[in-house]
C-alpha cells in the first residue's frame, strides 16, 4: 500500500537534488544580474562625468570669448574674465578651490555673494595665457580635470583647448613694448601697459625700442605725450595678432580705417600729442612716429632742443588747430615728414603741415597732403625761419588752403604754401613733383606757393610742379623772391601753371633784390591764365644770367594786362631768350637797364600795347644786344624803343606784321 503511494512521484533524494539545483541556478542568476547592473553604473558614471566636464570647459571657453582681456591669478588658480558693458568692465572668474570648479559673475560686488560650483571633484585646471610678456591676455588655453564623485567610473575625465577674447581690449587701451631684429620680426614683448605714456616711462623701455599700439576698437586715447627716450612710435595694429593693418595691403603706409589709433590731446585748445627734447635723447637719437591718427589738439608734433638726432612723421591722419609737426632750436637734427594726410580746419597758428624754426639740419617734406586748411592773417603750411640746410619739398598735395584778411581794407592776410625767412648760405631747395591746386589768399590778402626772402642758397630746383585755380584780390605771385636773397644756381622747369580766367591772377615768377653768382634758368613751362611770366627788379649777376628757353604764356580771356617778362637790371650779364611763346598781355617783353643779350626765336603774339618795349637797354660793353629770328604780331607797336645804345642794338631776321605800327625809337643813342 506504502509503495503505491510514492509511484510516478521523486523519491527523497531525487527531491533534495533538484532543490539543490534550483538554488545553484537562482543563485547563477542573481550573480549575474548584480554584475550587469555594477556595469552598467560604472558605465553612466563614466559618461556623464565626461559630458559634466565637458560642458564645464565649454561655459569657460564660452566666458573667454565674449569678454575683451584675460587675466590669470595664479597663485589662486584663477582665471579673471573682464568684459566692457558701455564704458564699463564686468570681472567674473573661474577659479579651483577645494576639488571645485567656481564661478563668480561679479568681482565688483561687496560682500562676494556665494559662488556658483560648475563642476565638482575637480583635480586640475591649468591655464596658459597668451601672447606672452604681459599681465593682460588676449587668449588662453584651459586644460580641465575630474573624477568621478562617487567613485564608479574607472577613468578620470581631461579635457584641454583653447579660445581668443572676440574684441581684445588688452589693457582696455592696449600698448606694447617690443624689441626687433633688422627685419623686422618681434624678439622680445617687455611689456603691455594702459597708455602710451606709461609704455615711455617704463623702466624696461630703453632707447631703440618700439611702441605698439593697437586701434584699440578705435577707441581714443586721450594723452598729452611726452617723449624722453628714442622710441619707434607705431599704431594701426589689432590687438589680437599684432599685425599692422593698412588701406593698401600691397603698399604699406596709411592705415586701414578699421584699425585707425586715434589719440587725441587732454586739452583740446592748446594741448600737443606728441612732444619732446632732444636733450633728454642720446646723441644719435631716433624718433618715428608712424601710423596714428592726431586730431583734437593745438600741435600734433612738436620738438626743440639741441642735440643731433633724426624725427621721422609718417603716414599719419593730422587734424589739428595749429601745426602738424614743429622744431624749434633744433642743431643737427634730421627730420623726414612722409606720407601724412593734414586737414587742419580753421587753423588758429602760421603753420599747417610743417614748421622749423631756428633750426640746423636735413629736412625732407615728402609724399604728404594738406587740405582743406585756412585761417586769417598770415598762414605757411610750410615754413622755414632762421633755418640752415637742405630742404627737399616733393610729391605733396596742397589743395583748398585759404589765407584770409582779419581786415580786407588793409590787406592783411597772406597765403604762402612755402614760406622760407632769413635761410643762411650754401644749402639746396628742391620743390618737385608737387601739386598746388585752388589756393587762395583771400580777400585783400596775398598769395603764393613759395615766397622766399632774405635768404642764401647754393642751388633752387623748383620743376615738375602743378599750379592750379589759385587766386586772390590783390593777384596770386606763385615764386616770390625778395629781399636781398641769393643764389648760385637757380632753376624753373617743367612746371605747368593754370590760374584761373575770370581773375586777376599775378605773375608766375618775382625777383625784387635779388643777387644771382650763377644762372637763372625758366626753360619748359606752360603758363596760362597769369599776369606775367617773370618780374626782375634790381637783379644782379656777377656771371651767367638769364636763361629763358622753350616757355609758353598766354593772358588768357582777359587779355590786355600785365607783362609777359619785365627785366629790370642793375648790373652788366649776359639774358638768353629762346624759343618762347608769349600771347595777350599788355606788353610781351619789356627790358630796362645796361646789358647784352640774345633773344632769338621768340613769338610775341596779341600782346596789346607792346610787343617789345626797350628802355636804356644795350651796352658800352664789348657784347652787342641781338634781336633776331623773332616774331612779332597783334600789337599797337610791335619794337618801341627808349634810349637805346644804337650801335650795339640789332634787330636781324626777324617778322613784324599785323601790328598798328612795327617800330618806334625815341631817344636812341650813340
Amino acid at each position: 500500500m506504502k509503495r503505491r503511494a510514492w509511484q510516478g512521484g521523486l523519491s527523497l533524494f531525487e527531491l533534495i537534488v533538484a532543490l539543490a539545483l534550483l538554488g545553484g541556478v537562482l543563485l547563477m542568476t542573481v550573480t549575474v544580474r548584480f554584475n550587469f547592473q555594477w556595469l552598467l553604473n560604472m558605465g553612466m558614471n563614466q559618461a556623464t562625468l565626461f559630458l559634466n566636464t565637458h560642458l564645464a570647459l565649454n561655459r569657460v571657453i564660452s566666458a573667454i570669448q565674449s569678454a575683451n582681456y584675460l587675466e590669470i591669478d595664479a597663485a589662486n588658480n584663477a582665471l579673471i574674465i573682464s568684459k566692457k558693458v558701455g564704458e564699463n568692465y564686468i570681472r567674473s572668474s573661474y577659479s579651483l578651490s577645494n576639488g571645485n570648479l567656481y564661478y563668480q559673475p561679479d568681482l565688483s560686488q561687496a560682500p562676494l555673494p556665494s559662488p556658483e560650483i560648475v563642476l565638482q571633484s575637480v583635480t586640475g585646471f591649468q591655464l596658459t595665457g597668451f601672447p606672452t610678456g604681459g599681465t593682460r591676455f588676449q587668449g588662453a588655453r584651459v586644460c580641465l580635470e575630474a573624477e568621478d564623485p562617487q567613485g564608479i567610473a574607472h577613468r578620470d575625465a581631461a579635457f584641454q583647448t583653447a579660445a581668443y577674447c572676440r574684441i581684445f581690449h588688452g589693457s582696455y587701451k592696449p600698448v606694447r613694448v617690443v624689441t626687433r631684429d633688422a627685419s623686422g620680426h618681434v624678439l622680445t614683448v617687455k611689456g603691455s601697459y594702459d597708455t602710451i605714456q606709461e609704455a615711455i616711462n617704463a623702466k624696461t623701455t630703453e632707447h631703440g625700442d618700439v611702441v605698439q599700439v593697437s586701434s584699440n576698437d578705435k577707441t581714443p586715447y586721450v594723452e598729452n605725450v611726452k617723449i624722453s627716450k628714442a622710441l619707434i612710435f607705431e599704431g594701426g595694429y589689432d590687438s589680437i595678432h599684432w599685425e599692422r593693418h593698412y588701406a593698401d595691403p600691397d603698399n604699406p603706409g596709411q592705415i586701414h580705417e578699421d584699425y585707425e589709433t586715434i589719440v587725441n590731446s587732454k586739452n583740446p585748445t592748446y594741448g600737443t600729442i606728441f612732444s619732446g627734447n632732444a636733450a633728454y635723447l642720446p646723441e644719435n637719437g631716433n624718433v618715428v612716429i608712424d601710423g596714428f591718427t592726431i586730431s583734437s589738439a593745438a600741435k600734433g608734433v612738436y620738438f626743440s632742443g639741441e642735440r643731433t638726432m633724426s624725427l621721422k612723421v609718417s603716414n599719419n591722419k593730422i587734424s589739428v588747430t595749429g601745426g602738424a609737426v614743429s622744431f624749434v632750436q633744433g642743431s643737427g637734427v634730421s627730420i623726414d615728414v612722409t606720407g601724412n594726410i593734414v586737414g587742419n580746419k580753421e587753423v588758429s597758428g602760421t603753420a599747417g603741415l610743417a614748421s622749423l624754426t631756428q633750426t640746423h639740419g636735413t629736412f625732407l617734406i615728402k609724399d604728404n597732403r594738406l587740405e582743406n586748411a585756412g585761417r586769417y592773417g598770415f598762414f605757411w603750411p610750410v615754413s622755414l625761419i632762421q633755418c640752415q640746410g637742405s630742404l627737399t619739398i616733393i610729391n605733396n598735395k596742397f589743395s583748398q588752403l585759404s589765407g584770409k584778411s582779419a581786415n580786407p581794407g588793409k590787406l592783411l592776410g597772406e597765403l604762402a604754401v612755402i614760406y622760407i625767412s632769413q635761410h643762411e648760405s650754401g644749402d639746396i631747395l628742391t620743390i618737385a613733383n608737387n601739386s598746388f591746386e585752388n589756393l587762395s589768399g583771400g580777400t585783400g590778402a596775398f598769395g603764393t606757393v613759395l615766397h622766399l626772402s632774405q635768404s642764401h642758397f647754393t642751388e633752387v630746383v623748383f620743376k615738375n610742379n602743378l599750379a592750379r585755380n589759385c587766386i586772390n584780390q590783390a593777384g596770386f605771385n606763385y615764386v616770390e623772391i625778395s629781399q636781398s636773397s641769393s643764389f648760385a644756381d637757380f632753376t624753373f622747369q617743367n612746371n605747368r601753371i593754370v590760374g584761373i580766367a575770370s581773375y586777376s591772377n599775378g605773375r608766375v615768377l618775382s625777383f625784387s633784390q635779388s643777387y644771382f653768382d650763377g644762372p637763372l634758368r625758366v626753360n619748359n613751362n606752360d603758363m596760362s591764365y597769369v599776369n606775367g611770366v617773370i618780374y626782375l627788379s634790381a637783379a644782379k649777376w656777377t656771371k651767367d644770367g638769364l636763361e629763358m628757353t622753350n616757355n609758353t604764356a598766354v593772358r588768357g580771356t582777359t587779355a590786355g594786362s600785365g607783362t609777359g617778362v619785365s627785366l629790370n637790371f642793375s648790373k652788366e650779364y649776359a639774358p638768353s631768350l629762346y624759343r618762347n611763346y608769349i600771347h595777350g598781355f599788355s606788353t610781351g617783353l619789356y627790358a630796362s637797364g645796361t646789358f647784352s643779350n640774345a633773344i632769338s626765336n621768340n613769338v610775341f603774339a596779341n600782346n596789346t600795347e607792346y610787343g617789345v618795349y626797350f628802355i636804356n637797354a644795350g651796352s658800352s660793353y664789348s657784347d652787342t644786344p641781338t634781336f633776331s629770328n623773332n616774331v612779332v604780331f597783334g600789337s599797337k607797336i610791335g619794337f618801341y624803343g627808349i634810349s637805346l645804345y644804337s650801335g650795339d642794338n640789332r634787330i636781324i631776321n626777324s617778322v613784324f606784321w599785323g601790328n598798328q605800327k612795327d617800330f618806334d625809337f625815341l631817344g636812341v643813342k650813340g
